[in-house]
């Protein structure tokens, strides 16, 4: 061993040695690398800024497109809403009362305030009426023709040439009575409602407006650098957009000095600007407007970006590459993957309940320690198994069989065969029924010693124990037996069921002197059978119900109680996750609940323990 060891680590030395060759070559071909990728970086940096800003041009523009179509559809909407159609119509309205001119106003107000707040993006929806004379507002109320005809809305909206046009450069503010900054000013639709419904009888003139300043807070997006200009231009190359408030409903050639038809032609293009330099142009179609959403970079801030954003990633992936090898170097010049690998392989051999396994090889490190202290687990568990697990298991089972065995099964079948013979022959039907009763339920009950039995027959064993008890107290208690049909061909431990119904017979309906009544049922829920025997006897107080449970979950406590009997095999066997609950009420009954898992036939030989047969 102690020349293992050496040899071990010489290994180790020239290990040392060859890794820092390695790294040292390493290093030099990242810094060969990055200074290659510096050449590279520039060109690269730039086809990814264009990518993303073109990409982020489509998604910005697809939004404004998106909003300005809500506000096309709600204004055609609202052209031939009911409410607006009523209150064109010439005559209509004034001929049936002042009423239903006050109901159809008030509909189309609660109208244009709902449309509003279920679209958020939309600051407010005026709607006007010739015939009616009012100016219905979202967010400002109504307004009769008088108080509002001197506003700028109305100078603006009852004077456009065409049946929609779009407004920049407008503001609400005369409404509201804030004074607001220029930003603050409202991108504004504006619909001849009469022009598109031909129902209407009167001049009819919708609006919706949005905050400009919400509008350019999503344009900013698309600035990939400081200097970066974005406009919306409408389809005659005026702009509805921008930053300067002073550049708003100017034609882009007077604001830039160059041609927007050739711009608007095509979606990216480099031109220059008098004394200004060069600049990358992206251009959106913008559909519902016919114009589009214009982006100009200065490339000279463009290549500063790239040159400063090509340092970053020299030096970040020099340090990470430095990092990463530094790493590496450490954990193969401790072995960590090899001694880990190792004893995650045993400590998955000892899940599937491998113990006899152990690790051999020995070590003089911290995973020596780990492969030493690995292997006395194991063998502590495998010790505990023997002593705890399958020792009481034995031994319950060897409790039971003694119990079984203090009765010779064929001595006692012969002897109630004479009692019952004597019986029919003296006419003393009684005593024959309760002795075949109880030998039919001793022959369940022996089951010929095995543990498990069909739930079936168990049930046929609880029927005759109970036609005993009824001959005992007369008919002064009944019973029901409800078993699913699917329950009564699975598996369940002996004596378990009999002897709960034992204690509702004895303590339950055995102090009452009529009406007792005792149910048993059987059903599956999740794939467990769940038993439940109720009694509507005496029952318990508070203080005995918390002293029986006591009693039987207790590890400890030495009892007879059958209660506890029952519950400890069925843990035993089955798991802590089964057993039974004992619910009680004070002269009303008790309730026993039983749960334990579905066996069947090809399952009754894996659990089933090894012992003599009683015959």
């Amino acid at each position: 061993m102690k020349g293992f060891v050496a040899v071990r680590k010489l290994n180790i030395h020239s290990l040392k040695f060859k890794m820092i060759i390695t790294i040292f070559f390493s290093f030099i071909a990242i810094v060969a690398f990055s200074l290659f990728y510096s050449n590279m970086a520039a060109r690269i940096v730039k086809e990814k800024t264009n990518a993303s800003v073109l990409k982020t041009a489509e998604l910005t523009n697809r939004y404004l497109n998106f909003l300005f179509k809500k506000a096309k559809d709600i204004g055609y909407s609202l052209s031939v809403n009911p409410a607006v159609e009523k209150l064109a119509k010439r005559g209509q309205v004034y001929g049936e009362g002042y009423y239903d001119f006050y109901t159809t106003i008030n509909d189309l107000y609660k109208n244009i305030i709902y449309e509003a707040e279920i679209n958020s993006e939309i600051d407010a929806i005026f709607v006007y009426i010739g015939q009616a004379g009012y100016l219905i507002t979202s967010k400002y109320g109504m307004y009769t023709y008088e108080n509002m005809k001197d506003s700028l809305w109305a100078q603006v909206a009852l004077n456009i040439d065409s049946n929609q046009k779009w407004l920049s450069k407008y503001s609400d503010n005369e409404f509201s009575n804030i004074s607001e900054i220029p930003r603050s000013s409202l991108l504004t639709l504006i619909i001849k409602a009469d022009g598109i419904n031909k129902k209407l009888d009167t001049p009819t003139y919708i609006s919706v407006h949005f905050r400009m300043r919400d509008i350019l807070e999503v344009m900013d997006m698309i600035k990939a650098t400081p200097n970066t200009a974005v406009y919306f231009l409408d389809k005659d190359g005026k702009v509805l957009l921008a930053d300067d408030i002073n550049h708003i409903d100017k034609p882009l050639h007077e604001i830039l000095e160059i041609d927007a038809n050739g711009i608007m032609n095509q979606k990216l293009s480099k031109i220059k600007i008098g004394n200004k330099g060069t600049y990358q142009v992206v251009f959106e179609k913008n559909e519902v407007i016919s114009g589009g959403l214009l982006v100009l970079i200065p490339e000279g801030e463009l290549l500063e970006e790239q040159n400063r954003l090509k340092t970053l990633v020299i030096i970040m992936v020099t340090i990470i590459a430095f990092f990463f090898i530094y790493l590496v170097y450490k954990l193969v010049l401790k072995y960590v993957n090899n001694p880990v690998t190792k004893l995650v392989e045993y400590m998955k051999m000892a899940e599937k309940g491998d113990f006899e396994s152990k690790i051999g090889e020995k070590r003089e490190d911290e995973f020596g320690y780990l492969y030493g202290s690995y292997n006395q687990m194991v063998g502590r568990i495998k010790k505990l198994i023997e002593e705890l697990y399958e020792q009481k298991l034995v031994r319950t089972q060897m409790e039971v069989k003694a119990l079984q065995k203090q009765i010779n099964p064929h001595f006692l079948y012969n002897t109630l065969e004479v009692i019952s013979w004597i019986a029919k022959v003296n006419n003393i039907d009684s005593i024959s029924k309760i002795v075949i009763s109880l030998s039919n339920m001793y022959r369940i009950t022996f089951n010929e010693g095995r543990d498990l039995i069909k739930i079936r027959d168990m049930i046929y064993g609880v029927r005759c124990y109970m036609d005993i008890q009824k001959i005992r107290f007369g008919e002064s208690f009944t019973y029901e037996i409800n078993i699913e049909p699917e329950v009564e061909e699975c598996y369940i431990l002996n004596l378990i069921v009999q002897t709960i119904v034992e204690n509702a017979v004895i303590h339950g309906i055995g102090e009452i002197s009529t009406g007792g009544l005792i149910k048993i049922d059987g059903y599956m829920v999740n794939g467990d059978i769940i038993f439940v025997v109720e009694d509507n006897g005496k029952g318990m107080n508070e203080e005995k119900l918390r002293l029986v449970v006591a009693n039987m979950n207790s590890s400890n406590v030495v009892s007879d109680s059958g209660l506890r009997n029952v519950q400890k095999r069925i843990r035993l066997l089955y798991g802590n996750e089964y057993g039974i609950s004992v619910e009680s009420w004070y002269n009303k009954g008790t309730r026993v609940t039983m749960k334990v898992p579905v066996i069947r036939a090809p399952e009754i030989e894996q659990l089933e323990p090894e012992g003599e047969v009683i015959g």
